[in-house]
């Protein structure tokens, strides 16, 4: 436990030293055939499409455009930033996602940068269709605020609906913890299914889902300042309590309008924010999040800088040393990668030396740091600029793609994608076009037409096996029916319709109207009365 302590201790002094001689501050760049956008979701409050820059560019120097799926729907990808932070994408760049993709952390490498952002690179991959989701100036409010997780989750439910497929989320910083709240949400809403048919896969940078160790001091600090009445720098600490507590409150009401704060930075002012509170390591709110919930594929990224540091006098060649791992200088690994399903870690390492005559620290290592810390492809703000994050970044979103073109290219529709499950019987197999294509390979979309049964449905004939030579007999044939959202079924209605007595078993109430539906219909009725079949729910 003391190590622990000690080690903890000097990362926490490292990280103040650094915040000293710079000024904790994310990167922002100096001032300076497209997918269907579905009208239902542009009123949502901090929601907007992504558009394409002139200047983000492919590697053969052609604009960046987005396109299609081969069937002309997109999978949507909804980028989140973090606190007091921008995700809007406009050709100032200031944008979390929209700086140039021109770091390594690769030493030995000759990368000098590519000529386009996350952003850009994203909407490079095709079959995607990029949104912003900005809570900027809410964004020294704790993720839970009305104005950021529930907005949130109403976009992703949103986007995945009208475009039908799950969308992708990538965020930075907190906004991986607003989406959390975003996740439990959807899963707590008894209208809605489950998080996983609204969000396939969450993408994160430098999330600190555990908490903070910077914001920990800075709350820590804040009270100690409340505790120093009657010692003798009491006035001092009043006086910087006093800061703390005004400008938190203000800036936690309003990003854009801090009243009296606005001439302070924005995150000295945000110290005594209600967010720097919840981003604490260990704190109430933080361990109060949902944790990443089943069905939903999450990927962390971390930035890893351990910092070396000597002190002593050259000419008695004495010298103390001192190792610490910082993280990326504002989340620690641990929390960045904690409840991932796949991880990935941006490691440097850092050396310097003072000498205690010497005016300045001495060169160590290939780095001078914590000057070029800030340029490191290791912090925090820096985690979204660098060529391996991103590159693996879009290599996921790819696969994604891939799948969904594959089962369209085999001739199904995009309606079918995904794995559709029972939600009443958890021992019920599931039904995937993926499963069904590895059990039957040879297995096509013979016909599809507008439903018999229920106007507003669609009904698909798969034929398993042409054991007719250029058809398949009804015993060889799979019949699916797929309920779009808004449409509903009545059993009893269609039966007395039909000429069949009754429905035995009856499934009309676990039809829930709000989101898609796939049934397998029986090739053959032997029963008196129609034996109706449950709905199946993408998950």
């Amino acid at each position: 436990m003391t190590t622990v302590r000690k080690e903890r201790s000097l990362a926490v002094a490292v990280v103040l030293s650094v915040l000293l001689a710079g000024g904790l501050v994310a990167y922002q760049a100096e001032q300076a055939v497209a997918a269907p956008e579905p009208q239902d979701c542009e009123d949502i409050a901090g929601l907007d499409k992504a558009p394409a820059l002139a200047d983000d560019l492919r590697p053969g120097g052609d604009p960046v455009t987005e396109s299609t799926l081969q069937d002309g729907t997109a999978i949507p990808v909804v980028m989140v930033h973090g606190w007091t932070g921008r995700s809007q994408h406009s050709s100032e760049r200031t944008g979390a996602f929209s700086a140039a993709i021109d770091l390594t952390v690769d030493e030995s490498s000759d990368f000098d940068g590519l000529p386009t952002s996350l952003i850009g690179a994203i909407q490079g991959v095709g079959g995607v269709s990029v949104y912003t989701f900005d809570y900027h100036d809410l964004s020294s409010r704790w993720v839970t605020d009305d104005g950021i997780g529930p907005p949130l989750a109403e976009s992703l439910t949103c986007l995945a609906t009208a475009y039908g497929h799950p969308a992708i989320t990538v965020a930075h910083s907190m906004g991986g913890l607003a989406t959390r709240a975003a996740l439990g949400q959807i899963a707590d809403d008894g209208s809605l299914s489950g998080p996983g048919d609204y969000v396939s896969d969450v993408i994160t940078y430098g999330t600190p889902n555990t908490g903070s160790d910077v914001a920990r001091f800075l709350v820590d600090f804040q009270e100690g300042l409340a505790s120093m009445e009657g010692m003798p720098d009491a006035e001092t600490a009043t006086a910087l309590h006093s800061f703390m507590v005004i400008c938190g409150t203000a800036v936690t009401e309003s990003m854009e309008d801090p009243s009296a704060c606005g001439s302070i930075p924005t995150l000295a002012a945000s110290a005594g924010s209600d967010a720097v509170h919840g981003l604490a390591t260990g704190s109430d709110e933080v361990t109060a999040l949902p944790a990443w919930p089943e069905g939903v594929n999450v990927h962390a990224y971390a930035g890893d800088i351990t910092a070396s540091f000597s002190v002593g006098a050259w000419f008695l060649d004495v010298y103390e040393s001192s190792r610490a791992s910082i993280g990326d200088i504002v989340v620690p690994r641990s929390s960045a990668l904690d409840g991932a399903d796949s991880t990935l870690v941006n490691e440097c390492a850092y050396e310097v030396d003072f000498d205690l005559l010497g005016p300045l620290p001495g060169l160590g290592g290939d780095v001078l740091w914590p000057v070029s810390g800030y340029q490191s492809g290791c912090f925090h703000g820096n985690l979204m600029r660098t060529i391996e994050l991103t590159d693996s970044t879009t290599s996921i979103i790819g696969e994604i793609v891939q799948e969904a073109q594959g089962i369209i290219a085999s001739g199904f529709p995009a309606d079918l994608a995904g794995q559709w499950c029972s939600r009443q019987d958890p021992d019920l197999e599931c039904f995937s076009v993926t499963g069904l294509l590895e059990e039957f390979p040879g297995a096509f979309l013979e016909s599809s037409t507008e439903s018999p049964d229920t106007p507003g449905a669609q009904r698909y004939f798969i034929c398993l096996a042409d054991d007719l030579g250029d058809s398949c007999s009804m015993a060889a044939t799979m019949i699916l029916e797929y309920y779009p959202v808004g449409v509903e079924w009545n059993c009893e209605e269609f039966a007395a319709a039909d000429g069949w007595p009754g429905c035995d078993p009856d499934y009309t109430e676990a039809h829930d109207v709000t989101q898609p539906r796939l049934t397998i219909i029986p090739n053959h009725q032997h029963n008196q009365s129609f034996v109706d079949v449950e709905p199946l729910y993408r998950s």
